[in-house]
């Protein structure tokens, strides 16, 4: 008997250990199902960083690629698609990974916020530009196909501009502005067929003026320029609609209507306000080139983004129709107004000569 006791409990003994070794690598190996599921939502994570990450990558080659032009118009929205994801990568404790990701995502952001930033010149400084006189000057895209002359009107007299350039000028709209005539008794008007007509209307006498042809030789675009007087001093405003890059041939005019018009400006310092709807967001390669070329300034620094088309939807706009001042010149207020059954938003601002 004394055997067979001492016997069982060897048996129980042997029998037990293999069962306690299965229990802790069981308890140290993940079910199977669970691994999948953990797969599937790293899979869903990359799938949600990856496409804005190549996005980004993709919009600083505007230069090159049309498509990348096109990604480029949108770069503000996809950062912010990164640098919510970096919270996402912090709850998932991949704590190293979301802080690389976060400052990564900050630094990329300092090419494109930094154009809404306030600067010496923008409005916290206007105080210190103490001028006699200031003129209002609007920028707006009617739409040529816009049957709502009445309501495109009473917004124009809402802010009753000094000055307005009105884009995309056809000829339906001609008639339909008389009644601003006696408002705005010097005009330029170039009327076309097509969405590229311009007009300027001014409660100001018109000192010079000038109309080009933008790459004239491929396409009809022109380019109004009137100089007026503020109290004694010059103030010379432009008006442009250049065209829209959907194709490699548009981006190519685009571009040249964009290198003329720098050209232009660039030959006289008189100070310069220039408006009009580019078709090109502030943060393009493009539209640096021109800045730094004529030695101008975007007037949204310190006002915020002013996403200005597409009207009609309110996510994904983007900032197209811009005002750009010469370094003599102080923007005092800027202002985002309604579109009127338009498919663009028009800006107003309120500037001064130094």
């Amino acid at each position: 008997m004394s055997e067979t006791e001492t016997s069982k409990p060897e048996r129980l003994s042997t029998d037990s250990g293999p069962t306690t070794d299965n229990a802790a690598v069981d308890a140290d190996t993940p079910p199977r199902r669970f691994r999948i599921v953990a797969a599937i939502g790293w899979m869903f994570l990359y799938c949600l960083v990856l496409p804005p990450i190549l996005l980004f990558l993709a919009s600083l080659l505007g230069r090159y690629f049309l498509v990348c032009e096109l990604i480029c118009n949108f770069r503000a929205y996809i950062l912010m698609t990164l640098l919510v994801s970096a919270p996402a990568l912090f709850l998932l404790k991949h704590k190293w990974l979301a802080a690389v990701w976060l400052g990564a995502t900050l630094w990329a952001m300092i090419g494109t916020v930094s154009v809404f930033l306030p600067t010496s010149y923008s409005a916290s400084s206007a105080d210190h530009w103490v001028s006699p006189q200031t003129v209002s000057v609007m920028s707006f895209n009617v739409l040529g196909s816009n049957r709502q002359h009445t309501e495109i009107i009473e917004e124009i007299k809402r802010h009753d501009p000094d000055v307005f350039v009105m884009l995309e000028f056809a000829n339906q709209w001609q008639p339909a502005m008389e009644r601003l005539h006696s408002v705005y008794p010097y005009r330029i008007e170039q009327a076309r067929w097509h969405g590229f007509g311009i007009a300027l209307f001014s409660k100001l006498p018109i000192e010079k003026e000038t109309v080009l042809q933008l790459a004239k030789r491929r396409t009809d675009n022109p380019f109004v320029v009137a100089t007026v007087k503020i109290g004694d001093k010059p103030l010379r405003i432009a008006g442009a609609h250049l065209l829209s890059p959907m194709d490699p041939n548009r981006l190519d005019i685009r571009n040249q209507q964009i290198e003329e018009m720098g050209d232009f400006l660039s030959t006289d310092s008189v100070p310069t306000v220039v408006v009009g709807d580019f078709n090109c967001v502030p943060w393009s390669a493009f539209l640096s080139d021109f800045l730094d070329q004529t030695g101008y300034r975007d007037s949204r620094q310190g006002f915020g983004y002013d996403g200005t088309w597409y009207a009609k939807k309110k996510l994904l706009r983007i900032p197209i129709d811009h005002v750009f001042v010469s370094a003599s010149v102080c923007v005092h207020s800027r202002t985002v107004g309604e579109a009127a059954g338009s498919d663009h938003f028009p800006v107003i601002v309120e500037l001064s000569v130094k």
